[in-house]
């Protein structure tokens, strides 16, 4: 491309000095290559990066559970309103409120990524047709007769819930509920073979076992489980989904929590039923915008 004729002190600010650089500027860039505009053509001399002070926080517990490591999953317990863990918590190294002044090169959003694995909820219980059958504590308990129709964690009562806590510099958490992502357990529904089927399942009256659709899978052999009754294990109880957040926060936001800057940010984790579930391999990235956004 060829050399742009800036302007000068001694260069006379005029039409036709103007009309000059205009005819050079366009004639260049009609004839730009394919290779000028390639991938990797452009560097940071020529397009200005949109970042600024990228940083990024992982689980410092092991990645993943395995039988030889069983401590790399973490329990998320009942706690109102919302669970948050060091472990999953990003210092942004500064406090930015987000809003710019003064300042031409202060952020004006921040762009976070984060993601989670939910394993498996916890205190799962076997369903037998005489009794519910203590699966959770490997006890068993139901007689050898029973007839098993699944294991009580089902989509109506069991959810995982995750989201983004924002933290100011004085240590104030505030929940960002757009950033709200629900799982359930993702398990198959069945009818429980009963002639009432209630939505969602339910005892009845004088009865202590669930009729309506309740969770159905096939029932396992267990190597070396010689206990009177069925465990839930012998099910499939485990979950495995990844949760992804990806969102843009403003001052707007920041504003509407009460909060004057962010500091940290973290993840959070709750249940709308009130369940206890594990989780594995988290992480947060944070990159500060340098762009307006709207």
């Amino acid at each position: 491309m060829p050399r742009y004729p800036y302007l000068n002190d001694d260069t006379p600010f005029d039409a036709a000095s103007l009309n000059d650089r205009f005819d050079v500027l366009a004639g260049a860039l009609n004839t730009l290559e394919a290779d000028s505009i390639a991938e990797r053509a452009l560097n940071n001399v020529h397009v200005p990066s949109v970042c600024s002070g990228v940083v990024t926080q992982e689980t410092t517990d092991a990645v993943v559970t395995t039988p030889s490591k069983p401590g790399a999953r973490i329990l998320v317990d009942r706690v109102d309103p919302y669970y948050t863990n060091s472990l999953y918590s990003l210092g942004l190294g500064t406090s930015y409120t987000l809003e710019r002044t003064a300042d031409s090169t202060a952020p004006t959003a921040l762009m976070v990524m984060a993601n989670v694995e939910v394993i498996e909820f916890a205190d799962i219980e076997v369903v037998a047709t005489d009794k519910i059958a203590r699966g959770s504590g490997g006890s068993g308990g139901g007689p050898k007769n029973a007839v098993i129709t699944g294991i009580t964690l089902n989509e109506y009562e069991w959810d995982a819930r995750v989201f983004i806590v924002l933290e100011d510099l004085a240590g104030t958490q505030k929940v960002l509920e757009r950033t709200e992502r629900q799982l359930s357990p993702r398990v198959t529904i069945g009818n429980a073979g009963n002639a009432a089927t209630p939505d969602p399942p339910a005892r009845s009256a004088g009865l202590d076992y669930l009729i309506g659709r309740i969770t159905m899978s096939p029932l396992r052999d267990m190597p070396g489980h010689e206990l009177q009754g069925p465990v839930y294990q012998q099910f499939d109880y485990k979950t495995y989904q990844d949760v992804a957040i990806r969102t843009v926060i403003t001052a707007a936001d920041l504003s509407s929590l009460g909060l004057t800057n962010v500091a940290k940010v973290l993840l959070g984790f709750a249940s709308g039923t009130d369940k206890r579930y594990y989780i594995q391999r988290g992480n947060i990235t944070a990159a500060p915008l340098l762009v307006e956004v709207v």
